[in-house]
């Protein structure tokens, strides 16, 4: 190979490179209440994923320790960001939940199930703790799992 090509070749896997990296850094999904788009940059925050479904009796019942944890971390720098999955899930459904509910965080509708893909949820709850830049911290099927612990860990003891 020579040196043109070589370098062509170095310039591509950068590109690449960058292409993905930038693509690991967010979470989209839709916002059930405008039926918007909504991309969130994962930056210096603790981002605490929940992948959860209206229908998931678990899942409702960790709503008010969600809700204490968001209270306890997020002046902290920890932000909550709700995931409903794309199984017997709408959009109008969602927003008629938040309506009635008000869950704590910022609720996101997974239509396509992309975020479930990506990060290889299976059931729900499903929770994942993301550090600066999107890099998984912890992993857990519910809130008895640590995620408690695994928050005050990487935010430190108040």
């Amino acid at each position: 190979m020579n040196r043109k090509t070589a370098w062509i070749a170095l310039m591509l896997m950068a590109a690449v490179a960058a292409t993905v990296s930038s693509a690991a850094v967010s979470l989209s999904g839709i916002d059930p209440v405008t039926g918007e788009s909504r991309t969130l940059e994962l930056d210096q925050r603790l981002t605490h994923v929940v992948f959860f479904a209206t229908w998931c009796p678990p899942c409702l019942a960790e709503l008010a320790a969600l809700r204490d944890l968001e209270a306890r971390w997020a002046p902290d720098g920890y932000r909550l960001v709700l995931v409903a999955i794309d199984l017997r899930e709408t959009g109008d459904r969602i927003a008629r939940f938040i309506s009635d509910e008000r869950p704590p965080g910022l609720v996101l509708f997974d239509a396509g199930g992309g975020l479930q893909n990506r990060f290889r949820v299976e059931a729900v709850p499903g929770h994942i703790l993301l550090g600066p830049g999107g890099a998984e911290l912890f992993r857990a099927s519910s809130l008895d799992e640590g995620v408690g612990t695994a928050v005050e860990e990487h935010i430190g003891s108040r």
